[in-house]
C-alpha cells in the first residue's frame, strides 16, 4: 500500500501528522497549520488568493528596469506569522504588487526585506499585508538608525561622566571636610 504525502493547500509544504482540514465554498482543503488555514481564509475574503498561490507576476504594465543600483531596498517587521508558510505566502503577495523586484521574508526573525523600484509607496505595499492578518511596518532607515546610534553614544558620555563626577566630589567629602572642620 503506497501512502501519498498530502501537501497544504496555502504553502505547498508537506503535512506531517495530521492535518488541519477546513471546508472553503463547499471544498475540503487540508493544511499543515491552523495559521496556514487561517491565512488562506483571509485572503479568500479579501480577494487575494489568487496572490497567494502564485508567484506569477499581475499583468499589469511595468515600470521599465532602471540602471542597476538604481532599485530600492527596504527592511521591515512583520507580526502575525504563525509559520513559515505565512512567510511564503507574504513573500508571494508582496512580489505580486507592481514595482516590487524582490520580497524575501524570515519567520524566524519576522522580518523582510523588500526590493522595489522608487516611486513605490512602500507603506502601501506593506499595507496589503494586512489583507492576511498580518502588520507590516518599515523599519528605521540607515540615517535615522546612525541618529538613534547617536543618542546613544551621547547619554553613554553623559553616564560615565555622572559617575566619575560623583567619585570626585565623594574625594572632595572625605579629604577635604576634616580641613574645613580643623579651621
Amino acid at each position: 500500500m503506497e501512502q501519498t504525502q498530502e501537501r497544504c493547500a496555502l504553502c505547498g509544504r508537506r503535512i506531517e501528522g495530521r492535518p488541519v482540514v477546513r471546508t472553503l465554498d463547499g471544498e475540503e482543503k487540508h493544511f499543515d497549520s491552523a495559521g496556514c488555514a487561517h491565512v488562506y481564509g483571509a485572503a479568500r475574503d479579501s480577494g487575494m488568493l489568487s496572490q497567494v498561490l502564485t508567484d506569477a507576476k499581475p499583468e499589469a504594465p511595468r515600470v521599465p528596469r532602471l540602471a542597476h543600483g538604481q532599485d530600492q531596498s527596504a527592511h521591515f517587521a512583520i507580526h502575525g506569522l504563525s509559520c513559515p508558510g505565512c512567510a511564503v505566502a507574504a513573500e508571494r503577495v508582496l512580489r505580486n504588487q507592481p514595482g516590487v523586484r524582490s520580497a524575501e521574508i524570515s519567520f524566524a526573525a519576522q522580518q523582510g526585506r523588500i526590493d522595489f523600484d522608487p516611486g513605490v509607496d512602500l507603506k502601501a505595499v506593506l499595507g496589503q499585508l494586512s489583507g492576511l492578518g498580518y502588520q507590516a511596518a518599515p523599519m528605521s532607515d540607515h540615517a535615522s538608525h546612525m541618529a538613534e546610534r547617536s543618542q546613544e553614544q551621547t547619554l553613554l558620555q553623559l553616564i560615565t561622566a555622572a559617575a566619575f563626577g560623583m567619585q570626585v566630589m565623594l574625594l572632595y567629602i572625605v579629604q577635604l571636610y576634616p580641613l574645613y572642620a580643623a579651621g
